[in-house]
């Protein structure tokens, strides 16, 4: 079954021009969006943890700067948002799509660790840039706010308790935030894919034992197109809902997951596979 990837390219004429910050944009799904954003006549700020791998996304894209920031290090979040206001000259559009994957997130156990690192990444730091970027993202009466969360949030993997609470956790703040902002002209919204074929798949191979080409087979099954997520294909309804095509749209969790989120549950892939044998 042949597919179009959803990474809308030149279609959204309401982006050009619009100031657009992208934490994590150095890799995979951020990384998607900014090349997307930037198609889409877009200025674009990229954050990321190691300089190398921004100017390597930076190079690629029209009109765009980096800063190097830790996210995982809440009080960064000031400093990255007073640097991307003053790189771009302003701020209208921005996208939390920062994370992180520590042992103690991805573990099935509930110590303080995993919940400390998970509330960080996922809530703490993207609420702090939020609050931070709103006087910046409501002076024009329509700004965009739009958080990466996870099919997590809404069905669970047994397997990744502090991640799973952190994204329901942020789908409930995205809900806050659209109340308290949406009248202040800055619509905020989240995006809730499933599995997605990023590094996430490397950290995957660690935990499970399994060849990359075998989780790649498992995840086909967990969806009904039988595909396994692109990247570009969480790009395109970020900048939906970054653009005037979503004027009314403020609160919303949109699952991009092939309906995956009607199933029962997510098998586990080393289950999957042993139920192969």
């Amino acid at each position: 079954m042949s597919r179009f990837l959803g990474s809308a390219d030149g279609q959204y004429k309401s982006l050009k021009g619009k100031r657009v910050l992208i934490t994590g944009g150095s890799a995979g799904i951020g990384k998607a969006t900014a090349i997307g954003f930037s198609d889409n006549g877009a200025i674009v700020t990229i954050t990321g943890r190691r300089q190398a791998r921004l100017d390597a996304v930076t190079s690629q894209l029209k009109q765009a700067y980096s800063i190097v920031a830790d996210l995982m290090d809440v009080s960064e979040a000031k400093r990255t948002i007073d640097e991307a206001v003053e790189k771009m000259g302003g701020l209208d559009i921005l996208v939390n799509c920062g994370g992180v994957w520590t042992e103690a997130i991805t573990g099935d156990h509930m110590g303080e660790q995993g919940f400390t690192d998970a509330f960080k990444m996922h809530i703490m730091t993207p609420v702090q840039l939020t609050e931070h970027a709103m006087p910046h993202l409501s002076k024009n009466k329509n700004g965009a706010v739009i958080n990466l969360s996870s099919l997590s949030a809404i069905q669970v993997n047994p397997d990744s308790f502090a991640y799973n609470v952190a994204k329901a956790a942020m789908d409930h703040v995205t809900k806050t935030q659209a109340r308290k902002y949406t009248k202040l002209g800055v619509r905020v919204n989240s995006v809730n894919p499933g599995y997605v074929d990023t590094e996430i798949f490397d950290v995957m191979v660690k935990d499970t034992g399994l060849t990359k080409e075998q989780l790649h087979e498992w995840a086909k099954t967990e969806n009904e197109l039988k595909q396994v997520c692109q990247p570009e294909e969480i790009a395109g309804p970020i900048l939906f809902l970054a653009s005037d095509a979503a004027s009314f749209i403020s609160g919303a969790h949109i699952p991009v997951c092939a309906a995956s989120q009607v199933q029962l549950e997510l098998e586990d892939p080393t289950v999957f596979h042993a139920n192969k044998k």
